[in-house]
């Protein structure tokens, strides 16, 4: 019996204790349960993060705008130079700067601002009257002044030999010109040296005076040129004054100078030379030209009382 009872007692303390450690193993099992997340929040919290920090995709022109793209309503002109539209009655604007994919075509006398200038003769400009706002102009076919836009009208030269300079200040002669050659007027530029392009399509600048509306006959230009000198004047004469000389009591022809900026040189021979330079004289000065031939004439300066030659580019007629 008592053996029974120990037995009994040793049974029992087991299942006791067999019971506890199950109970606190389930206690534990569910407070790690508990704690554990679910995969379900951990992909609910991913998405969260994606749609937080990935930016949403823009798919329109509008999307793109306002991700600071400029438009025709909100860029900004105030800090780019002013041009015109010049030199033909339409000018195309093209999408890409070598002249190609053409966008659109501007009316001469239109507005446009000059972004930049690339490495050709195109430059990048905006207009509001472009459908894209951007485009590429040849240059040649602007101007900063609206009083020097043209259609592109055609005029012909006056004289044989007539100069063409690479800038409106005579800075360098590109090529020459013959009578009534035509060539297009690009712009009127204000200081009396229109930028033109001759019919093989080259640009330079020559003196207004030098072009006319009509083609000009053999004996108008000059209109009252001594046909009897034209042939003894082919060539410089030896007996021909040079320096300090008195007034001319021949016949003679008032003409002026018109030099921007500088001087325009009187020199002892037909030649561009500067070692042959004897005198300088300015924008308005009287000139007596006493022989049109050539692109160098034979002229008297009252300023300087001195004969000598002078490009005759630099002198007009108020005839």
């Amino acid at each position: 019996m008592k053996k029974y009872v120990v037995f009994s007692l040793v049974i029992g303390m087991i299942f006791i204790c067999t019971a506890g450690c199950k109970l606190d193993v389930n206690k534990i099992s569910s407070q790690f349960e508990n704690k554990k997340p679910s995969s379900q929040s951990v992909s609910s919290s991913s998405k969260r993060s994606e749609n937080t920090d990935t930016p949403k995709e823009t798919s329109s022109k509008e999307d793109i705008q306002e991700n600071n793209e400029p438009d025709g309503s909100s860029f900004d002109t105030s800090a780019y130079q002013v041009f015109y539209v010049t030199g033909a009655e339409t000018v195309p604007v093209y999408k890409v700067e070598n002249g190609t994919r053409e966008l659109a075509q501007l009316k001469s006398g239109d507005k446009v601002y000059g972004i930049s200038k690339g490495v050709t003769d195109y430059r990048f400009v905006y207009s509001d009257l472009l459908a894209e706002g951007f485009g590429y102009i040849n240059g040649y076919f602007l101007t900063t002044e609206y009083n020097e836009v043209t259609k592109g009208e055609v005029y012909y030269v006056r004289e044989d030999n007539t100069p063409v300079y690479n800038d409106s200040y005579c800075s360098m002669e590109l090529f020459r010109l013959n009578r009534n050659d035509p060539v297009t007027v690009m712009s009127r530029i204000t200081n009396g040296y229109w930028l033109i392009c001759d019919k093989g399509g080259t640009y330079g600048y020559v003196s207004l005076y030098n072009l006319s509306e009509e083609q000009v006959s053999e004996t108008s230009k000059p209109e009252s040129k001594p046909e009897s000198r034209k042939e003894e004047s082919s060539k410089p004469s030896d007996d021909r004054v040079i320096g300090y000389g008195e007034f001319p009591q021949g016949e003679y022809y008032v003409y002026y100078v018109a030099v921007d900026s500088g001087y325009l040189a009187l020199r002892s021979e037909p030649s561009k030379d500067e070692s042959v330079i004897i005198g300088e004289m300015y924008s308005g000065d009287e000139v007596y030209v006493l022989d049109f031939s050539g692109s160098y004439w034979y002229v008297y300066s009252p300023s300087l009382q001195q004969y000598g030659y002078t490009d005759s580019g630099c002198l007009y007629s108020e005839e």
